[in-house]
Protein backbone atom coordinates (compact mmCIF):
# COMPACT_ATOMS: atom_id res chain seq x y z
CA UNK A 1 0.00 0.00 0.00
CA UNK A 2 1.65 3.51 -0.86
CA UNK A 3 2.34 5.68 1.96
CA UNK A 4 -0.13 9.24 1.20
CA UNK A 5 2.93 12.17 2.54
CA UNK A 6 3.09 15.54 2.66
CA UNK A 7 3.19 18.68 -0.45
CA UNK A 8 5.28 21.25 0.53
CA UNK A 9 4.82 24.62 -1.13
CA UNK A 10 7.04 27.07 -1.29
CA UNK A 11 6.13 30.57 -1.02
CA UNK A 12 8.44 33.23 -0.26
CA UNK A 13 10.57 34.92 -2.98
CA UNK A 14 14.57 34.07 -2.67
CA UNK A 15 13.88 30.98 -1.55
CA UNK A 16 16.99 28.49 -1.07
CA UNK A 17 16.17 24.71 -0.73
CA UNK A 18 18.81 22.24 0.40
CA UNK A 19 19.35 18.79 2.23
CA UNK A 20 21.16 18.18 5.44
CA UNK A 21 21.03 14.90 7.40
CA UNK A 22 18.17 13.36 5.41
CA UNK A 23 15.66 16.49 5.77
CA UNK A 24 14.86 19.32 3.07
CA UNK A 25 16.46 22.65 4.64
CA UNK A 26 14.58 25.99 3.66
CA UNK A 27 16.43 29.09 3.57
CA UNK A 28 15.32 32.93 3.31
CA UNK A 29 17.97 35.51 3.20
CA UNK A 30 20.60 33.34 4.47
CA UNK A 31 18.79 32.42 7.44
CA UNK A 32 17.54 28.63 8.13
CA UNK A 33 13.82 29.35 8.11
CA UNK A 34 12.66 25.15 8.91
CA UNK A 35 13.78 22.01 8.21
CA UNK A 36 11.56 18.77 6.84
CA UNK A 37 11.96 15.04 7.21
CA UNK A 38 12.07 13.91 3.50
CA UNK A 39 10.33 10.63 4.25
CA UNK A 40 7.01 13.06 5.20
CA UNK A 41 7.37 14.88 1.75
CA UNK A 42 6.34 13.38 -1.68
CA UNK A 43 6.14 16.43 -3.64
CA UNK A 44 7.51 20.27 -3.58
CA UNK A 45 6.04 22.89 -5.72
CA UNK A 46 7.66 26.15 -5.77
CA UNK A 47 5.37 28.95 -6.60
CA UNK A 48 8.13 32.03 -6.85
CA UNK A 49 11.54 32.86 -7.49
CA UNK A 50 13.39 29.37 -5.77
CA UNK A 51 16.92 28.06 -5.90
CA UNK A 52 18.00 24.62 -5.16
CA UNK A 53 21.38 23.11 -4.93
CA UNK A 54 22.41 20.50 -7.24
CA UNK A 55 22.99 17.98 -4.39
CA UNK A 56 18.95 18.61 -3.62
CA UNK A 57 18.26 17.93 -7.15
CA UNK A 58 19.68 14.46 -6.95
CA UNK A 59 18.42 13.91 -3.22
CA UNK A 60 14.92 14.56 -3.95
CA UNK A 61 15.56 12.18 -6.86
CA UNK A 62 16.87 9.26 -4.47
CA UNK A 63 14.20 10.05 -2.47
CA UNK A 64 10.88 9.97 -4.83
CA UNK A 65 10.28 12.99 -4.51
CA UNK A 66 8.88 15.34 -7.24
CA UNK A 67 10.35 19.22 -7.26
CA UNK A 68 8.02 21.36 -9.77
CA UNK A 69 9.13 25.25 -10.67
CA UNK A 70 5.84 27.41 -11.17
CA UNK A 71 5.43 31.50 -11.50
CA UNK A 72 3.55 33.10 -8.71
CA UNK A 73 0.23 33.36 -10.72
CA UNK A 74 1.05 29.38 -10.64
CA UNK A 75 2.16 28.83 -14.74
CA UNK A 76 4.05 25.66 -14.92
CA UNK A 77 7.40 25.90 -15.49
CA UNK A 78 8.83 22.65 -15.30
CA UNK A 79 9.41 19.39 -13.12
CA UNK A 80 11.89 17.18 -11.78
CA UNK A 81 11.68 13.85 -10.97
CA UNK A 82 14.23 10.89 -10.30
CA UNK A 83 13.89 6.88 -12.24
CA UNK A 84 10.76 5.53 -12.29
CA UNK A 85 9.54 2.42 -12.89
CA UNK A 86 6.82 0.39 -14.92
CA UNK A 87 4.59 -2.79 -15.76
CA UNK A 88 5.08 -4.04 -18.90
CA UNK A 89 2.21 -6.73 -17.95
CA UNK A 90 0.77 -4.41 -16.24
CA UNK A 91 0.24 -1.95 -19.13
CA UNK A 92 -0.51 -4.66 -21.61
CA UNK A 93 -3.43 -5.93 -19.60
CA UNK A 94 -4.77 -2.44 -20.04
CA UNK A 95 -4.99 -2.19 -23.29
CA UNK A 96 -6.23 -5.59 -23.55
CA UNK A 97 -9.49 -4.18 -21.88
CA UNK A 98 -9.88 -1.47 -23.81
CA UNK A 99 -13.42 -2.36 -25.35
CA UNK A 100 -14.22 -5.49 -23.20
CA UNK A 101 -16.62 -5.75 -20.75
CA UNK A 102 -13.95 -5.44 -17.59
CA UNK A 103 -13.59 -1.93 -18.78
CA UNK A 104 -16.75 -1.18 -18.82
CA UNK A 105 -17.12 -1.92 -15.08
CA UNK A 106 -13.86 -0.14 -14.21
CA UNK A 107 -16.07 3.34 -15.60
CA UNK A 108 -19.05 2.35 -14.31
CA UNK A 109 -16.97 2.37 -10.51
CA UNK A 110 -15.54 5.66 -11.08
CA UNK A 111 -18.54 7.33 -12.12
CA UNK A 112 -19.89 6.02 -9.43
CA UNK A 113 -17.95 6.93 -7.31
CA UNK A 114 -17.95 10.50 -8.23
CA UNK A 115 -21.69 10.80 -8.75
CA UNK A 116 -22.00 10.32 -4.82
CA UNK A 117 -19.50 12.29 -3.51
CA UNK A 118 -21.21 15.01 -6.01
CA UNK A 119 -24.21 14.39 -4.64
CA UNK A 120 -23.67 14.39 -0.77
CA UNK A 121 -21.63 17.45 -1.33
CA UNK A 122 -24.73 19.20 -3.05
CA UNK A 123 -26.82 17.71 0.24
CA UNK A 124 -24.48 19.23 2.51
CA UNK A 125 -24.84 23.21 1.32
CA UNK A 126 -28.25 22.40 1.10
CA UNK A 127 -28.31 21.91 4.61
CA UNK A 128 -26.17 25.13 5.28
CA UNK A 129 -28.27 27.48 2.64
CA UNK A 130 -31.64 29.10 2.25
CA UNK A 131 -34.98 27.12 1.94
CA UNK A 132 -34.83 28.53 -1.90
CA UNK A 133 -31.78 27.07 -3.30
CA UNK A 134 -32.22 24.10 -0.71
CA UNK A 135 -34.66 23.16 -3.28
CA UNK A 136 -32.69 23.51 -5.91
CA UNK A 137 -29.24 21.68 -4.52
CA UNK A 138 -31.76 18.62 -3.47
CA UNK A 139 -33.12 18.66 -6.91
CA UNK A 140 -29.22 18.86 -8.48
CA UNK A 141 -29.12 15.61 -5.97
CA UNK A 142 -32.02 13.62 -7.19
CA UNK A 143 -30.95 14.34 -10.78
CA UNK A 144 -27.16 13.29 -9.51
CA UNK A 145 -29.13 9.75 -7.54
CA UNK A 146 -30.98 9.31 -11.03
CA UNK A 147 -27.70 9.09 -12.80
CA UNK A 148 -26.11 6.33 -10.51
CA UNK A 149 -29.16 4.19 -10.62
CA UNK A 150 -29.14 4.44 -14.34
CA UNK A 151 -24.94 3.48 -14.14
CA UNK A 152 -26.09 0.39 -13.09
CA UNK A 153 -28.24 -1.01 -16.32
CA UNK A 154 -25.57 0.26 -18.32
CA UNK A 155 -23.51 -2.71 -20.06
CA UNK A 156 -21.36 -0.49 -22.05
CA UNK A 157 -19.18 2.59 -22.16
CA UNK A 158 -21.07 4.56 -24.90
CA UNK A 159 -24.16 3.48 -22.73
CA UNK A 160 -23.09 5.92 -19.42
CA UNK A 161 -22.48 8.72 -22.06
CA UNK A 162 -24.59 11.90 -20.97
CA UNK A 163 -26.72 12.54 -24.20
CA UNK A 164 -26.88 16.04 -25.25
CA UNK A 165 -30.69 16.63 -23.53
CA UNK A 166 -29.33 15.58 -20.23
CA UNK A 167 -26.49 17.88 -20.74
CA UNK A 168 -28.75 20.83 -21.61
CA UNK A 169 -31.32 20.05 -18.33
CA UNK A 170 -27.84 19.76 -16.17
CA UNK A 171 -26.43 23.08 -16.98
CA UNK A 172 -29.76 24.88 -16.71
CA UNK A 173 -30.29 23.68 -13.22
CA UNK A 174 -26.76 24.44 -12.30
CA UNK A 175 -27.48 28.18 -14.18
CA UNK A 176 -29.85 28.47 -11.09
CA UNK A 177 -27.26 27.69 -8.38
CA UNK A 178 -24.11 29.60 -9.45
CA UNK A 179 -23.43 33.54 -9.19
CA UNK A 180 -22.21 34.21 -12.05
CA UNK A 181 -20.16 37.27 -10.44
CA UNK A 182 -18.11 35.28 -8.57
CA UNK A 183 -18.49 31.69 -9.57
CA UNK A 184 -16.90 29.97 -12.20
CA UNK A 185 -18.15 26.45 -13.57
CA UNK A 186 -16.45 24.98 -16.62
CA UNK A 187 -17.36 21.58 -18.93
CA UNK A 188 -14.93 19.73 -20.43
CA UNK A 189 -15.87 17.78 -23.65
CA UNK A 190 -13.97 14.52 -23.97
CA UNK A 191 -12.48 13.50 -27.27
CA UNK A 192 -10.45 14.70 -30.30
CA UNK A 193 -9.96 18.25 -29.96
CA UNK A 194 -11.50 18.62 -26.62
CA UNK A 195 -9.36 22.14 -25.67
CA UNK A 196 -11.71 23.44 -28.43
CA UNK A 197 -15.08 22.44 -26.83
CA UNK A 198 -14.54 24.11 -23.76
CA UNK A 199 -17.27 25.49 -22.44
CA UNK A 200 -18.04 27.94 -19.18
CA UNK A 201 -20.36 29.22 -17.56
CA UNK A 202 -20.14 32.55 -14.64
CA UNK A 203 -17.11 34.38 -14.68
CA UNK A 204 -14.54 33.86 -16.91
CA UNK A 205 -11.23 33.71 -15.47
CA UNK A 206 -9.36 34.60 -18.64
CA UNK A 207 -7.54 31.17 -18.20
CA UNK A 208 -5.79 30.14 -21.96
CA UNK A 209 -6.94 26.65 -22.44
CA UNK A 210 -3.09 25.93 -23.98
CA UNK A 211 -1.63 26.60 -20.78
CA UNK A 212 -0.99 24.34 -17.84
CA UNK A 213 -3.54 24.66 -14.65
CA UNK A 214 -2.61 24.13 -10.80
CA UNK A 215 -5.06 23.10 -9.11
Amino acid sequence: MKKLCNTLYILTENSYLHCENGTICVKIGGTEKTRIPAHTVDSIICLCNTTVSSPFIGFCGEQGISLSFHSDHGRFYGRITGPVSGNVLLRTKQYQWIGSPESAEIVRNILSGKLLNSRNLLLKSARNTTEDKADILRNAAQMLSEQQTALETADSIDRMLVDPAQFAQIKAELSKIIDSQTDSIRFYRLGSKWETKIETMGLEKGIRQDEPLLL
